[in-house]
């Protein structure tokens, strides 16, 4: 299956700690915490100023009530209405929007996260509010992976790209992922994220969403959110080389909600 709205998947990871006191069971779609994550198809040696489309587009919606979180995966083909910055609208593919906005548009309010938040939430496509974004490359994926250790993904069906690169100018090589339980380092999982050569988008969502639910049980396991200052020192180490509006201040209080 995949999220789409109206059929949320769950990551399969509670977030216990959070004392909902008279809080409703769950929270409603203006009381979710939404974040929007883009993983820019920019190889490893291209300069970061550098043009890219999205490779992935996806909201980790978390609500606190309930204490559990979900990932909605947007399919990077899917064609939505994007504003033009005038009052009008142009058809266009999801993954071109932020960086219409970031290198097309003249000064859009935002930039590049700025036009993609403002697509997602228009009524015209999916009216989800947006919270916060943070922004990865390829580089900046592979290091969080191997930073907490790798993370482990039962792979449920054969999947494969005999000519894959994730570096620009590289020669490319065959990527293999037998069914079976896997530890992956940061390459190795990039690659099983983004390989499609063998099937089909959806498909590749649905590893995707593998990769998101190991990695966020990984972390969790190593009790990266159990201390709020430890949490700290790690999104210290990152926020040099990952583009978000969640500020050192807000990160506690994220934090705890995964305790």
């Amino acid at each position: 299956d995949i999220f789409f709205p109206g059929n949320e998947i769950k990551i399969g990871v509670k977030l216990p700690g959070v004392d909902s006191g008279e809080n409703p069971e769950v929270a409603d779609i203006d009381e979710r915490i939404n974040i929007l994550f883009l993983g820019l198809d920019r190889k490893v040696g291209v300069p970061e100023n550098t043009a890219a489309r999205t490779d992935s587009v996806f909201i980790l919606t978390i609500d606190p009530f309930s204490k559990t979180a979900g990932v909605f995966s947007i399919p990077r083909d899917l064609v939505v209405e994007i504003p033009d910055g005038s009052g009008g609208y142009i058809s266009n593919r999801v993954n071109v929007v932020w960086e219409t906005g970031e290198f097309v548009y003249d000064r859009y309010p935002g930039g590049g996260p700025g036009l993609i938040k403002d697509t997602i939430e228009d009524e015209r496509n999916f009216d989800i509010p947006i919270d916060h974004y943070v922004i990865l490359d390829f580089a900046d994926f592979k290091d969080l992976i191997d930073e907490v250790g790798g993370i482990d993904i039962d792979v449920p069906e054969y999947a494969v790209d005999y000519d894959y690169s994730d570096c620009e100018g590289c020669p490319g090589y065959a990527v293999e992922f037998v069914p079976g339980m896997e530890h992956m380092d940061g390459p190795r999982a990039l690659a099983y994220a983004r390989i499609r050569k063998s099937d089909n988008d959806f498909k590749r969502i649905e590893r995707q969403q593998l990769v998101i639910e190991a990695t966020a049980k990984k972390a969790l396991g190593l009790d990266l959110f159990v201390s709020p200052n430890k949490a700290l020192d790690l999104y210290g180490e990152y926020k040099d080389a990952v583009q978000t509006d969640i500020s050192d201040l807000l990160i506690p209080g994220l934090t705890k909600l995964a305790q």
